[in-house]
């Protein structure tokens, strides 16, 4: 991944149905300037129970402080309770129907459905 500061690169070990809720990431990153901060976003549907940076804990947070020369990170979380089942396919359904609904509407009045600015 290509930043102002260095390309990242980033290694990721997925959960599986044995570890589900736990995650570790290390990365390669080689920085012509280094920043301040390094931020690690959190999706929206993690709870998360605990996180460490070079084995090092992190304070608990959606988004997540990192030293700027971390190596690892291991997450461990889980789904919040009120998470509706996430599927790629049900994802792509989703957006060919909204987008053949458009389609449709603007085939039936001409109407594209894009804002208009305000005169």
């Amino acid at each position: 991944m290509q930043t102002v500061f260095a390309c990242m690169g980033c290694e990721q070990k997925c959960p599986t149905s044995a570890n589900y809720g736990q995650e570790g990431a290390r990365s390669r990153t080689e920085y012509r300037r280094a920043p301040e901060h390094v931020y690690l976003h959190l999706p929206w549907f993690v709870e998360l129970q605990g996180a460490t940076a070079d084995g090092k804990p992190l304070k608990l947070a959606s988004v997540l402080e990192l030293p700027t020369g971390t190596k690892h990170v291991d997450l461990r979380w889980r789904g919040k309770s009120n998470t509706p089942a996430l599927s790629y396919e049900k994802a792509v359904e989703d957006y060919k129907n909204e987008y053949r609904r458009r389609y449709e509407r603007f085939l039936e009045t001409g109407e594209n459905g894009a804002p208009t600015a305000k005169q």
